[in-house]
């Protein structure tokens, strides 16, 4: 599996498909207490980890990524 992620509620929104357990903080506190939650519960942040994971290389892999570029170069011709 991959590693959860903390990111600020700026990028979340950047990325509206990802899975819902993508950690928002936009605060040092709100860092703190992600963190804090990972750390603590071992099961959650696998989960979280596994998730991103498939996510991204469903949608962000080399291959994925050229059959939209192509696609949009189609579109555009």
């Amino acid at each position: 599996c991959g590693l959860p992620v903390i990111a600020t509620s700026v990028c979340v929104r950047a990325f509206p498909e990802a899975p819902a357990g993508i950690l928002a903080a936009d605060t040092v506190e709100q860092i703190i207490a992600a963190l804090g939650k990972l750390i603590m519960n071992r099961k959650e942040r696998k989960q979280l980890g596994c998730d991103g994971r498939i996510f991204v290389e469903k949608n962000w892999s080399w291959e994925q990524r050229t059959r939209k570029l192509a696609q949009i170069c189609s579109e555009a011709i």
